[in-house]
């Protein structure tokens, strides 16, 4: 897909912000086809870079096309949201009045809404080394609580 035909294409994004259902975008340098409702985008919003969830894609846009920033960085080959849960987090902003972008932020873990990966693992593991797994546990006779 050439740039031209990129450009025709308008991507909705719902951003963790008090104001509006979603924002436009522009796809920049990668083809439409790869934004896929409830893929995870990086976007510059103001002065700050957020994170957001692909809601759909548009033809055109309210706001002129000149306007219009391109996405930063699509952070998913693939939706991190089901279709079923992305249809129900639109219907619970919509029943409780609450802005889309914010339900969905609320939807995804705190990892995935910094950006990270959805296979990111912070979890440190611990062993005992070869000293400690030859260490006689009888030796501990000063320590008579810990050998339990």
């Amino acid at each position: 897909m050439s740039v031209s035909q990129n450009q025709d294409k308008i991507i909705q994004v719902a951003l963790p912000t008090p104001a509006g259902d979603w924002f436009d975008y522009l796809p920049g340098n990668t083809p439409v086809s790869h934004f896929k409702p409830g893929c995870r985008v990086k976007v510059s919003f103001g002065r700050q870079k957020l994170v957001g969830v692909v809601i759909d894609t548009a033809k055109s846009s309210k706001i002129p096309q000149h306007q219009l920033k391109p996405i930063l960085e699509l952070l998913d080959a693939e939706a991190v949201i089901p279709l079923r849960i992305m249809q129900l987090i639109k219907r619970a902003a919509g029943y409780y009045h609450h802005p889309l972008g914010e339900a969905f932020a609320t939807a995804l873990p705190k990892l995935l809404r910094q950006g990270k990966s959805p296979q990111h693992s912070d979890q440190t593991y611990w062993q005992a080394t070869q000293t400690g797994q030859a260490f006689d546990l009888k030796n501990l006779s000063r320590a008579p609580r810990q050998l339990n």
